[in-house]
């Protein structure tokens, strides 16, 4: 539906605990009135997308299926690239196939995958900026 580049959309989850905030129904009802041209926006735009999805055929399924299975095993390759020094050599590949062509993800990559916020966003700002270096 997109067709992005598959390594432009892998990731590693980082920092994904599940939290429910425990609002009672009047904040709720107070909070819809308030944003309610949020929640027009967001309602319209979310009948958008999962009607463009219907439209989808069942190979976009299959693909988001594929996805998911590919990006936890690229997660669980660079977690362990982090964990283990005797791995770092190792190259995670992904044949091509109906989906995407051939992937290959090395150290260098799962260690972007893998950095923690504050430590990306200076490695970006550096490669933009070299003068702001330490």
């Amino acid at each position: 539906m997109l067709n992005w580049n598959l390594r432009d959309v892998l990731y590693v989850s980082k920092n994904s605990l599940k939290y429910v905030p425990k609002i009672n129904v009047r904040d709720r009802h107070r909070h819809k009135q308030h944003s309610f041209l949020d929640y027009c926006l967001y309602n319209f735009f979310l009948r958008v997308f999962w009607r463009k999805v219907r439209q989808q055929g069942e190979d976009f399924h299959m693909e988001v299926a594929y996805f998911r299975q590919l990006r936890s095993a690229v997660e669980d390759f660079c977690n362990e690239q982090k964990k283990n020094p005797v791995f770092k050599r190792r190259v995670f590949e992904a044949e091509a196939n109906e989906f995407h062509p051939d992937i290959a993800i090395n150290k260098d990559l799962c260690e972007l995958m893998t950095l923690n916020e504050v430590d990306f966003t200076n490695k970006l700002k550096w490669r933009q900026f070299p003068n702001l270096r330490p």
